[in-house]
């Protein structure tokens, strides 16, 4: 199944989600624009590879690039191409 939009709602310690879920081809079902807000979690600034090879991901693609614009993105949403905003991702984010 997909994740929980609440998910990460409580953890403002979290600095880092580098590879949390790379390559996790079963996961499915859509991503909510609010897994990650600021508000909640401002100390992440790695992103890196965290949904790479999700390809069954859909819904679309939290804007993680403008809400944490100092964070490490490469490759955060790569293969994730069923994602509605998938062209408006930023390259290095994909």
């Amino acid at each position: 199944g997909g994740l929980d939009s609440q998910l990460f709602a409580n953890n403002g310690r979290l600095t880092n989600t580098q590879e949390a879920f790379v390559g996790c081809n079963n996961l499915n079902g859509e991503l909510s624009a609010n897994l990650f807000t600021f508000s909640k979690n401002p100390n992440i600034t790695n992103f890196y590879n965290t949904f790479n090879g999700c390809s069954k991901l859909t819904g679309s693609a939290p804007p993680l690039w403008s809400q944490f614009s100092g964070a490490n993105g490469d490759n955060c949403f790569a293969g994730c191409s069923k994602l509605e905003n998938y062209d408006t991702i930023p390259d290095q984010w994909k």
